[in-house]
């Protein structure tokens, strides 16, 4: 679910549902085990979310999102910066990199704790493609 309206941020937000059994590396090693209870355990946590509680406009055109993403039941602020390709072309469309501390949500914890296989720090792209419909 988005609202935005760039002339007016206040009202504007974001909340995005995305299915946890989804995701991809890139690396049939480590996709056949995200699904797991060690990794992302989509069983128990089908879903992830990101709610903005604002938006703010940045010098360079695009925005920033700050929010909460919630991941295997634990939730932790993230800033999601973004930029759109205009509202008045449909598909509306948006990119956005972000990192997260996977342990922080303890993905992998029990398996790799020191980070030895797989880096702390994870990089998470996102392309998005939405259809503006009336209220």
């Amino acid at each position: 679910a988005i609202r935005f309206d760039a002339a007016d941020l206040k009202h504007s937000y974001i909340r995005a549902v995305f299915d946890m059994a989804s995701i991809t590396t890139g690396n049939s090693m480590f996709d056949s085990t995200l699904a797991t209870a060690d990794w992302l355990d989509s069983k128990a946590f089908p879903q992830g979310i990101f709610e903005s509680q604002r938006i703010e406009a940045n010098d360079d055109g695009s925005y920033t999102a700050k929010g909460t993403l919630t991941l295997r039941g634990k939730s932790l602020p993230l800033d999601l910066q973004f930029r759109l390709s205009g509202l008045s072309v449909q598909p509306v469309k948006t990119t956005f990199t972000f990192d997260i501390d996977r342990l922080a949500y303890g993905i992998g914890a029990a398996s790799d704790m020191k980070a030895e296989w797989v880096s702390k720090e994870i990089k998470v792209d996102v392309a998005l493609q939405a259809r503006v419909v009336a209220p």
